[in-house]
Parts: C-alpha cells; sequence; structure tokens
C-alpha cells in the first residue's frame, strides 16, 4: 500500500521579478518543495511540501527573504 502523504501548503508574497529565482532554488535543494505562481504581477506564490521538512523549508525561506522580498501570507 501507498502511503499517502497530505501536503503543507504555504502562500508567499514576494519581489515578482525573483519568482524564478526561487524555483531555480528549490530546484537545487532536490526539488525541497513544490512553487506554483498564483498571481505574477503581485509575486504571490504557494509553496507545497510534506510536513516533515517544513523546517527545512522555513530555514531557507528565512535565509533568503532579503534577496527575494519575502513575506508569508498564510
Amino acid at each position: 500500500m501507498v502511503n499517502m502523504t497530505t501536503l503543507t501548503r504555504l502562500q508567499l508574497r514576494m519581489a515578482p521579478g525573483r519568482i524564478h529565482y526561487l524555483k531555480f532554488i528549490l530546484e537545487g535543494y532536490d526539488n525541497l518543495a513544490m512553487q506554483s505562481t498564483v498571481d505574477v504581477r503581485e509575486g504571490l506564490v504557494e509553496l507545497r511540501y510534506p510536513p516533515e521538512v517544513e523546517a527545512e523549508v522555513k530555514a531557507l525561506l528565512d535565509s533568503l527573504s532579503p534577496s527575494l522580498g519575502v513575506a508569508e501570507q498564510s
């Protein structure tokens, strides 16, 4: 039987011109989280990741937030 994990969803507002940079960083971390762009003009993105890696995702976002202009939405 396959163990299906529910993914945690996190919305972020960031500088629209830096959305691609975050995607490349996440890919470099072996797809730590999946990124979807909700509204490119507003810089709104959603990250989805397994709950087990939440601490890693938050630590990465904390370290990147100055260069990305990231603000957590929900």
